[in-house]
């Protein structure tokens, strides 16, 4: 008998491509039945809904459009999945931007706050 530690409801932001994209699949390839995908590239994030799916046939996805730094973006998106399903019980944060600026330099024990 094969236990699953992902049937429940996961919730992965940065899905639409890179790690985030390769989570989404993985839960699913897990046996995760409920992913919330989490994305500013809705194209994306449908087409990593798409590819869970193929993974799992039992797999639902629930794709949203979203700006993580939006905090009242992401509380709607949450408050959302767990109106859908219920709960949370995975949540991972794959969502990043690279920027193409120097970063600042900050010395000594003020640098940490």
């Amino acid at each position: 008998m094969k236990v699953s530690l992902f049937s429940g409801v996961a919730v992965v932001t940065g899905a639409a491509s890179g790690i985030g994209r390769q989570v989404a699949i993985s839960f699913a390839r897990e046996g995760c039945k409920r992913i919330a995908l989490l994305d500013r590239d809705e194209d994306g994030a449908l087409e990593t809904a798409r590819m869970c799916r193929e993974a799992n046939g039992e797999t639902r996805t629930f794709v949203m459009e979203i700006d993580n730094r939006n905090d009242e973006d992401v509380l709607a998106c949450m408050e959302n999945v767990v109106e859908e399903w219920g709960r949370i019980d995975y949540a991972v944060n794959c969502a990043g931007e690279c920027l193409q600026k120097p970063s600042r330099r900050r010395r000594g024990a003020k640098a940490l706050g």
